[in-house]
């Protein structure tokens, strides 16, 4: 049953008076902020709903700490909500740093603390937040620092491998090969699409995985495609038809004329690739598969959100390939307004800070309510990017849009819902389905690793 999500997106709402011809004074919209840097003594509680945004201003992580700062100042103007007190603290992009900016801004009496955005980061402070009972709301993609009252808006992997294979699926591709780097991340990504397929009715048939550094993908497609296999039957049967075409039968000769430049023959026991690359390593992975004779639409590529961050217009083997991304419905208003205030197009990562300080805006007005319920609402909210919920276990669930490859750059397909469904994990697969074939690594490990904890299947990071 869907319910009703409560809007926290301000920015349409006030797109047309907040002036974004000319660099808005922050400071004097609703609301103030501040910035500190060393731990101070506690201080004498002042009114408003203080959050502390724990942000890299300085080191190596800083040009996200200032993008995301930026983002953050935008939402405060929109929200225009003079109850709001905001305050940023430098991590320095690093745990240490983290662990002072915190206590900082425990110090200080904050009602939330946003960010911060690494995950070695969030490890290092998680304790001290829950100790000082301020929730915690990170940027973090590392499902692995998280908890109950230790929380992320970051787009978390398992939710795009479930959105990408549930596509896969309803267009009936459902014999799905993985290739994935010999990594604990590439191990977390087959044992989430492992579960996710068999949710959708679906089947991981192959997992090939190959080392993290390489860019020579012809031995794994080699394998993964039964090239040899395939090859091997055209060649016999060509050895065949001369023969045949040397005794002068007429048939054999129009038909070796017609398969004298096909090298492999019959069909691959898949139809759907997953490719979690970006950059010239995705596009090295893929075309091995047409120099291996599979294309589109014998196969489907499938791919995660950083396939954004490639063009992929004129690589005409990832035409059709498909692929997640937070919700564009409002992407437009929130970059053209970065761009107008700041000079540059915005990170996607940006508009995570955006949506955390509108969150953070409904959050103060909840006067009296437990502030660790309200942040985990099952109906979810509206920000930037979509429909979006919290989970207790610190993880979340976004509203992705799906989007395919042309040459005239992605295409939505599949737009974002505006709502949840409580749907839980369902086993009634689990003691049927074949194990895949593994390629490149131990299939023992492998198997231990996937199957060893069946009750959770919260996501994983990149």
């Amino acid at each position: 049953m869907f319910k009703k999500l409560a809007i926290i997106f301000f920015g349409l709402l006030v797109a047309s008076c907040s002036g974004i011809n000319n660099r808005p004074r922050i400071t004097s919209v609703g609301g103030s902020y501040d910035t500190s840097k060393e731990v101070v003594t506690p201080k004498e509680d002042t009114a408003g709903f203080k959050v502390g945004m724990l942000l890299p201003l300085s080191g190596k992580s800083s040009v996200y700490g200032i993008g995301l700062k930026n983002a953050a100042l935008m939402a405060l103007e929109d929200t225009n909500d003079n109850n709001l007190v905001l305050r940023f603290y430098d991590t320095q992009s690093t745990p240490q740093g983290a662990v002072n900016a915190i206590e900082n801004a425990i110090n200080e009496n904050v009602n939330l603390v946003l960010g911060p955005l690494m995950s070695d980061e969030v490890a290092a402070v998680s304790s001290r937040a829950l100790n000082g009972n301020v929730p915690l709301i990170s940027f973090s993609t590392s499902p692995n620092v998280l908890k109950e009252g230790v929380y992320t808006l970051g787009l978390l992997g398992d939710e795009q491998i479930r959105k990408v294979i549930s596509y896969a699926a309803n267009k009936q591709r459902k014999k799905i090969v993985l290739m994935l780097p010999d990594t604990t991340a590439g191990l977390n990504m087959a044992k989430s699409a492992y579960f996710n397929a068999l949710k959708v009715g679906a089947e991981i048939v192959k997992i090939g995985f190959y080392p993290a550094d390489t860019l020579d993908f012809a031995p794994m497609v080699k394998s993964l495609t039964d090239y040899d296999k395939r090859s091997e039957e055209i060649t016999n049967r060509k050895k065949q038809l001369e023969k045949l075409a040397n005794q002068g039968d007429k048939e054999a000769q129009k038909e070796l004329k017609m398969i004298k430049n096909v090298y492999t023959t019959g069909e691959v026991d898949f139809d759907a690739v997953l490719i979690a690359e970006t950059g010239s390593r995705l596009k090295s992975a893929a075309v091995m598969f047409g120099y291996y004779d599979i294309y589109y639409p014998d196969i489907m590529f499938l791919g995660t959100s950083i396939w954004e961050n490639t063009n992929l217009n004129r690589e005409t083997t990832l035409y059709h390939g498909v692929y997640p991304v937070i919700s564009r419905v409002h992407n437009n208003y929130f970059n053209k307004k970065y761009e107008k205030l700041f000079g540059a197009q915005p990170n996607q990562l940006y508009s995570f800070a955006y949506d955390g300080v509108a969150l953070a805006s409904a959050l103060g007005k909840k006067n009296n309510e437990n502030i660790y319920e309200s942040i985990t609402d099952a109906n979810g909210y509206i920000g930037i990017n979509g429909a979006f919920r919290i989970l207790k276990n610190g993880t979340n669930e976004h509203s992705l849009d799906v989007v395919e490859v042309t040459q005239n750059g992605p295409k939505v397909v599949s737009k974002a819902p505006e709502n949840f469904s409580d749907t839980t994990y369902d086993e009634y697969m689990l003691h049927t389905a074949s194990f895949p074939l593994v390629f490149g690594k131990d299939e023992a490990v492998v198997k231990e690793y996937i199957l060893g904890n069946q009750k959770t299947q919260n996501g994983f990071a990149f």
